[in-house]
């Protein structure tokens, strides 16, 4: 069925829905379908507006698209099956402006735009491996009434909220792309991933701010991610909160989380409160991080040392760290790339070793000066000391290409003096 115009009177369809309603105009009344709309049929309208509503009485397999602004209802009164989807424009605030899936939501529901409504899933039963994809500003809700398994990402920023109810876990990820003010509240456990990013079209990073609230009820054995800033928001006790405890083998929460940034900083005042217990800054033992500004921390703690040395050659390998320093494989390239070429490999072995050798904590790719460096012999001594037996040759030619590299002639000699001590 093909309108031209507008509908401002009501279609039904008593039983499955194997065709296509097509409307090039604004829908002002309802469409219902009294059982399945079918993989084979389609719901294609122009928009909806505040009162209109399309119903699917059982299953949505097909595709209900609504190209402009939606202020009505979408219900699907049992599952959004694999295959399904709800893809519309933008979402306004209307007196029944909403989606609505009342069990199992295992496809997809897309908007385009901004979502400033309501969108509401596993509504009487079921659970979400499907997923929800706002490509604008999240300024409504989302509930999920069961489990959540699949994804819900934000293109923007999240200014409303996202709830998983109570008793119901987070075993998916929720990705917000720029800033969040709202809140994230997980019913019972997290186990997948709440990663908050940064604006990659701000060049300073100076807008990537965390000023919302995450509410877990439960216990922490997934990751809470935050790209940019922990800013303290005045209204609320606790910007992050977990009621449980944060599991010890794979539990993270991470500020700053892709590699330290000058405008990002855990901010005074900004709480992370675990299992009754406030904490307001960097607290390793917990993998509660605030990635830190020193190049070669591998162990994030705001200092380098020779436990960081220890760890160079099996950091190298991104599995076996995020496994041993949970939440922070983001940072691992940020905090191992010494010499600064964008990789952390073996080339870095001499310029980690000389920060090391100096304890001097510093973002900058150039190394510490001489004076604050270890005397040769001693930089000589913990490099041979560190280093596989069987790298030797790699070693000299390393700290060889160091000092032809260095521009100041006392840096040179440096690492020529070390050199020396090595042949010897």
């Amino acid at each position: 069925m093909h309108i031209g115009g507008d509908l401002n009177g009501d279609v039904t369809a008593e039983g499955n829905l194997s065709g296509n309603i097509d409307l090039d105009g604004t829908l002002s009344a309802s469409i219902a379908v009294g059982k399945d709309l079918m993989s084979t049929g389609d719901v294609t309208l122009a928009s909806m507006a505040d009162g209109s509503q399309v119903t699917i009485g059982e299953d949505l397999v097909g595709a209900i698209t609504v190209s402009g602004s939606v202020s009505g209802a979408v219900d699907v009164l049992d599952n959004l099956a694999l295959g399904g989807s709800i893809t519309l424009g933008s979402m306004l605030s209307g007196s029944n402006s909403r989606i609505r899936v009342y069990k199992s939501h295992s496809g997809q529901v897309a908007v385009a735009g901004d979502m400033n409504s309501l969108i509401q899933l596993n509504y009487g039963a079921g659970y979400t491996s499907g997923s929800v994809d706002i490509g604008g500003d999240l300024n409504g809700d989302v509930t999920v009434d069961g489990n959540l398994n699949g994804d819900i990402s934000v293109g923007h920023e999240l200014s409303g909220d996202i709830e998983i109810t109570y008793g119901h876990s987070l075993n998916g990820d929720i990705t917000i792309k720029r800033n969040m003010t709202g809140t994230i509240d997980v019913g019972y456990d997290l186990s997948g991933t709440v990663h908050v990013l940064r604006d990659a079209e701000d060049p300073n990073d100076s807008q990537d701010d965390f000023s919302g609230q995450i509410g877990v009820s439960h216990d922490l054995t997934g990751r809470i991610l935050i790209d940019g800033s922990l800013k303290d928001n005045p209204a609320v006790d606790y910007e992050i909160e977990i009621a449980g405890t944060i599991d010890d083998e794979g539990g993270a929460i991470t500020i700053d989380y892709d590699g330290w940034h000058k405008f990002h900083e855990w901010e005074d005042g900004a709480i992370v409160r675990v299992d009754g217990q406030n904490y307001s800054d960097n607290y390793p033992s917990l993998h509660i991080w605030e990635v830190s500004e020193c190049k070669a921390d591998l162990t994030n703690d705001w200092s380098v040392t020779l436990l960081d040395a220890h760890w160079f050659w099996h950091a190298q390998d991104p599995d076996w760290y995020s496994e041993n320093f949970p939440g922070l494989e983001g940072s691992r390239v940020w905090h191992g790339d010494t010499n600064c070429d964008g990789l952390y490999d073996e080339d870095d072995y001499v310029t980690f070793m000389a920060r090391v050798a100096s304890g001097v904590c510093s973002p900058l790719c150039s190394l510490p000066p001489p004076p604050l460096r270890a005397p040769p012999a001693e930089t000589a001594e913990l490099l041979l000391r560190m280093l596989p037996a069987d790298q030797d040759f790699d070693l000299l030619e390393a700290v060889g290409r160091a000092a032809n590299d260095e521009d100041e002639p006392e840096a040179a000699q440096y690492w020529w003096d070390v050199l020396e001590i090595l042949l010897d």
